[in-house]
C-alpha cells in the first residue's frame, strides 16, 4: 500500500509508473535474475532525477516515481540507453511505462511505448 499523498501530478511534475514483467526481464537479460534487472531499470530512473514514492512502511517503491518534467524525460532517455531492455520481436517485453498526471481525484494515465514496447 502506498502512502496517501497530496501530490498533484501535472505535465510539469508527472509521475512515472514502471510495471515490470519477470518473463520479459529474464528473456531480455538472461544472465541476471529478474529482480536484478528490475533494480537496474529503477537505478536508471533514480539517477535521472526522479524520486521513488514510499510505501506506508517507509520502503522505497520500485514501481512509482515522481519528479520534474525534465527528470521524467531524462529517465526515458536513460531507460532507452539500456540496450537489453528494448523491444524485441517475438520476445516478451520487459514491462510497461506509464505517465500519470492530474490530481488524485481525476488521474490521467498514458502508456509510453518507447523503449519497452515499440
Amino acid at each position: 500500500m502506498m502512502i496517501s499523498s497530496a501530490l498533484n501530478f501535472t505535465e510539469d511534475d508527472p509521475c512515472l509508473v514502471l510495471q515490470t514483467n519477470d518473463a520479459g526481464l529474464q528473456a531480455h537479460n538472461p544472465t541476471s535474475a529478474p529482480g536484478s534487472s528490475q533494480d537496474e531499470l529503477v537505478q536508471a530512473i533514480l539517477n535521472a532525477g526522479m524520486r521513488a514514492a514510499e510505501h506506508a512502511d517507509g520502503r522505497a517503491s520500485k514501481k512509482y516515481f515522481y519528479g520534474t518534467a525534465s527528470a521524467w524525460i531524462a529517465a526515458l532517455n536513460a531507460l532507452g540507453a539500456i540496450a537489453w531492455a528494448k523491444h524485441a520481436h517475438n520476445v516478451p517485453d520487459v514491462g510497461e511505462l506509464w505517465q500519470v498526471t492530474g490530481p488524485a481525484a481525476s488521474l490521467h494515465f498514458m502508456q509510453v511505448l518507447v523503449p519497452f514496447n515499440e
